[in-house]
């Protein structure tokens, strides 16, 4: 509320910038500033569901459903009336991200690519050559699937990068069970929790990741863009075991990452298609 209140004592601002495509009061900081320029920031791995939700077909707000009686609905109005905007007014958003979704040919979307050109370090590294960095997610903490199903699908990854050869680090993420990180240390991975972001973390290290995956994830992308890492590849977690209200954004992810080039590994060989039918079946 206090937000919005202040919001009376703002003009002129050229650009806003958002990093929550479904909050409501996002959008409607949009329409109540009336700035000509609106941008959405990278917000990790969801960006691809909303691009193929909402941007690439021209929508560039949802639909929420809200009451029209609701204290901060009423104050949006008010404060629309207050300051000349028009409520609802249509606006466009431009996207500033680093996945490449130019690749996708779609011409209807603004993009400004971030390819982390002045982040690029042109010093000496030097490379982890047995290490591959497995950056994890937060799967069975989020709802994806069990946690039982999260270690099989790992002990798969581990097993084949084993016989690759490689010294696996699982890289936690920062909301990563304790006991899945047990889990993980018990089978003999090492694991480690970095204390800032991992692109920041190799730049104070000195060292440039070389072998790089995950099942998906926004880290992978980014450093594979800065360090140019030599081998990316992503698994593909078991579609067969995504709970029902995951499987959507799952697959579109996987295809996404097909189609821009990324090697796609699966270790369980799910068809998407017969996944999806079956449970449109249940």
């Amino acid at each position: 509320m206090f937000l919005y209140i202040r919001m009376l004592s703002i003009r002129g601002v050229p650009n806003i910038f958002i990093g929550e495509f479904r909050s409501v009061w996002m959008h409607r900081c949009l329409e109540i500033l009336n700035s000509k320029h609106a941008y959405l920031l990278d917000d990790g791995i969801i960006i691809v569901d909303i691009f193929n939700q909402y941007l690439s077909k021209g929508i560039y707000k949802p639909n929420f459903k809200i009451s029209r009686y609701n204290v901060l609905n009423l104050l949006y109005g008010f404060l629309c009336f207050a300051t000349g905007s028009a409520k609802g007014v249509p606006y466009r958003l431009t996207m500033c991200t680093a996945f490449p979704f130019e690749k996708l040919g779609c011409s209807e979307q603004l993009f400004i690519k971030n390819d982390y050109t002045s982040s690029l370090f042109s010093g000496e590294f030097k490379d982890d050559d047995s290490v591959f960095y497995y950056f994890g997610t937060k799967y069975s903490e989020a709802g994806y699937f069990s946690m039982e199903v999260e270690i099989l699908f790992l002990n798969r990854v581990f097993d084949y990068l084993r016989k690759k050869g490689f010294k696996i680090v699982y890289v936690a993420h920062r909301d990563d069970a304790k006991n899945k990180l047990d889990l993980i240390e018990s089978v003999g991975v090492e694991v480690q929790r970095f204390d800032c972001p991992a692109e920041l973390h190799f730049f104070r290290k000195g060292s440039a990741p070389k072998y790089i995956g995950g099942a998906f994830s926004t880290a992978v992308i980014n450093i594979k863009l800065i360090f140019n890492s030599e081998f990316v590849v992503f698994f593909k977690l078991p579609i067969s075991d995504v709970s029902r209200n995951k499987i959507d954004q799952v697959i579109d992810v996987y295809d996404f990452y097909n189609r821009i080039g990324f090697d796609v590994i699966d270790l369980w060989e799910d068809d998407p298609v017969k996944v999806r039918e079956g449970l449109n079946n249940r």
